[in-house]
């Protein structure tokens, strides 16, 4: 239907004019909000996209969101990083869509309860967020700042990436559109931070890009549109093939913890 199809171009278009992505965007329609993805719906998502990116373009400017990023895996250490990265992205971004789907189903207990008393929900999960904020000082908003800096070869505390997604968890499960698109980057990022310490001697940019694409993929269960748009927000085209390697694994491990694609699920809530 018509109304389904320009569903579909508008998530595209989002995608592509918020990260300056017009790949990713593309992607994303085709992997994540179109499981039978129809020819006929190639033309508006292009155009819906192509628009996007012109206006964002005008408004913004040409851009990389996060900055280049021009480190990179030597052929035998990606080929050890990561399937790592990919196997604890995979699981930490399988259990955060576990956790949002879990709300929206269970009818007893805690989250019964939080279900059926959702004011109380939204003030005790921005109770949550504002804690885990003032203690850490760095989990507010996208995490935009913080991540640009661990992918550039800074450095972060090792509890960022636990700290975002507690923050993140709870600013979704009280209701309000906080977004997951950009958290879960910030978030991936940190899982990254982690992995330095266990790899030390190789970049740590590239290292931390891994954990992102990972995290990601298991989030939203989309491997494709998620090396697209680590690669296109950071302009690692280097990083590719390592990128995709941790992707795939990360899909195969999500797959396994939460069968059922986060958009899916929550898209069930709205269905008539």
């Amino acid at each position: 239907p018509l109304r389904a199809s320009v569903f579909i171009a508008g998530g595209a278009a989002g995608v592509a004019a918020a990260f300056n992505t017009p790949l990713a965007g593309v992607a994303f329609a085709i992997e994540e909000l179109a499981a039978a993805y129809e020819q006929r719906v190639t033309l508006l998502v292009m155009a819906a996209v192509l628009i996007a990116g012109m206006v964002s373009l005008g408004i913004a400017g040409d851009y990389v969101y996060f900055g280049l990023v021009t480190q990179k895996l030597a052929p035998t250490r990606a080929m050890l990083v990561a399937p790592l990265a990919g196997l604890l992205g995979g699981l930490a971004g399988a259990l955060f869509a576990r956790f949002m789907l879990a709300f929206g189903r269970v009818g007893t207990g805690p989250l019964g309860w939080a279900r059926n008393h959702p004011m109380a929900t939204a003030g005790l999960c921005g109770l949550i967020v504002a804690l885990v904020g003032v203690a850490s000082g760095l989990s507010w908003g996208t995490g935009y700042e913080t991540a640009r800096s661990i992918i550039s070869g800074g450095t972060a505390p090792w509890w960022y990436g636990p700290a975002k997604f507690v923050a993140t968890l709870a600013t979704a499960l009280s209701g309000l559109p906080g977004g997951i698109f950009a958290p879960s980057l910030s978030t991936g990022a940190g899982l990254g931070q982690l992995l330095r310490y266990i790899f030390p001697d190789d970049p740590g940019g590239a290292v931390a890009l891994l954990g992102m694409t990972a995290y990601f993929t298991g989030v939203v269960r989309a491997p494709l549109t998620a090396v697209i748009i680590v690669s296109e927000t950071t302009g690692s085209r280097a990083m590719l093939l390592p990128l995709l390697a941790a992707a795939l694994v990360a899909d195969f491990v999500a797959r396994a913890v939460s069968p059922e694609k986060l958009y899916h699920g929550l898209s069930r809530r709205f269905a008539p």
